[in-house]
């Protein structure tokens, strides 16, 4: 094509298989959209095109970033789906998201607050980080890779799911 494509889940995650058959690809990058964020499912119900009731379904974006990981993803993840804070940013770039969006949390305080709000919210989110980032002792994006963290109860309940335990942080 000429142009870098990037593969866009649309709210339910991505496998281990899913990032296999990708990272066999030529696309420049994988959007995870994780399970929590935008439900693209939902809308579609909403606007009537659907009776599927898919709200709990797939990986959520800490799972897919996970899977990932057990696939041994070679592609840049951009991690989306229900990122509302700065931890939310800093935990999926511990996980090995090289970016990181917002959609829904991000146009609801444009909507419900204004763009003032908006410049506001971006400005504490990167205040934020700073301060996180020296909390975990990283000084740029490249030292997060050697942060070690651990998972939370849910997470260690999905790995225990996944019958996988190829991953030790």
């Amino acid at each position: 094509l000429g142009v870098p494509v990037v593969v866009k889940e649309v709210g339910f995650g991505m496998s281990q298989k899913m990032f296999k058959q990708l990272s066999q690809t030529a696309v420049a990058g994988i959007n995870i959209g994780g399970k929590g964020g935008t439900n693209f499912a939902w809308i579609e119900r909403e606007r009537g095109q659907t009776t599927l009731n898919l709200d709990h379904y797939g990986f959520t974006g800490p799972e897919s970033l996970v899977e990932a990981r057990l696939a041994k993803n070679n592609k840049p993840l951009i991690a989306t789906g229900a990122v509302s804070s700065s931890m939310d940013i800093l935990a999926a770039q511990l996980f090995g998201a090289s970016l990181v969006s917002s959609a829904g949390y991000v146009l609801s305080v444009l909507k419900d607050e204004g763009s003032q709000a908006l410049d506001e919210l971006f400005s504490q989110w990167k205040d934020e980080l700073v301060k996180l980032y020296t909390l975990v002792g990283a000084r740029q994006f490249n030292d997060l890779s050697q942060v070690e963290f651990i998972y939370n109860q849910s997470l260690r309940h999905f790995l225990e799911e996944r019958k996988d335990k190829q991953i030790i942080l």
